[in-house]
Parts: structure tokens; C-alpha cells; sequence
């Protein structure tokens, strides 16, 4: 019983810790999309998209990953605030699918995974797998 009550601060920590990364990932796409585009065109357009996705998501994570030096003993709550962003994926989604309609419907969700599903996975994988690691290595020292 005492472990639950200490878990709903962590919670609420890696809530507001994954707005954080919301906003560093917005203001990677922001700020590296066109000039990425510039320094970096591919073809197909399919493959231009993945890969720049793919790298600015690579970046944006990294960025969120250097938490992992700000919340000290609990590791955790990095890779749980990136597991908030399936939420705010099916947020988006569902938004999207309730207010509009036709056309634009179709177009926001195509925009919405366009720009969501790449920061979810990669944010995921990598801050599981960097916790995994540090996690080890903490053990290891021991």
C-alpha cells in the first residue's frame, strides 16, 4: 500500500515531464524541418518524409533524454512521460475524427500520424532502452 502512494507523484512527475518533451519535440520540428529539408533532399518523397522524421525525432528525443541527468535516483520517469504520447496520439486522433469532416478529416489525420507516430516510437524505444541501460550499469557499480 505505501509503494501505490508513492507511485502517484512519479505519475504526475512523468505527466508534466512529458509536456516537456511535447514541447521539445515542437520546437525541434519547428525550428530543423526546413533547414533539414535544404541540407538533406531525398527522393521519393515517401522516403524524404521518413528519414527526416526519423532524424528530427532522433534529436528531439535526445534533447528529452537529458533528463535522465535531472530526476537523479528515479530513472523512470523519463521512460513514463514518453509513454504518455500514445495517449496524446489517440487524443489527437480522436479530436480530429470528431470535429472535422470530408476531406479535411482525412487530410488532419494523415498530418496528425504524419507528425505524431515518429516521436512516439522513437521517444519510446530509445528512453526505454537508455533506462534499461543506465539501470544495468547502476547495478553493475554496486
Amino acid at each position: 500500500m505505501n509503494t501505490s502512494r508513492q507511485e502517484r507523484p512519479q505519475v504526475l512527475y512523468a505527466f508534466g515531464l512529458s509536456l516537456v518533451f511535447v514541447l521539445i519535440d515542437w520546437m525541434v520540428f519547428t525550428l530543423l524541418v526546413e533547414p533539414l529539408y535544404r541540407w538533406l533532399p531525398i527522393e521519393p518523397a515517401w522516403l524524404c518524409n521518413a528519414v527526416h522524421l526519423l532524424l528530427l525525432s532522433l534529436v528531439g528525443t535526445l534533447l528529452g533524454c537529458l533528463a535522465f541527468g535531472a530526476v537523479g535516483s528515479r530513472l523512470r520517469l523519463v521512460p513514463w512521460g514518453y509513454s504518455f504520447f500514445p495517449v496524446y496520439v489517440v487524443i489527437c486522433i480522436l479530436f480530429v475524427w470528431l470535429e472535422l469532416e470530408g476531406e479535411i478529416r482525412m487530410l488532419a489525420l494523415q498530418l496528425v500520424c504524419l507528425y505524431t507516430l515518429s516521436p512516439t516510437i522513437v521517444g519510446m524505444a530509445v528512453s526505454w532502452a537508455v533506462y534499461f541501460w543506465l539501470r544495468r550499469r547502476k547495478s553493475a557499480n554496486r
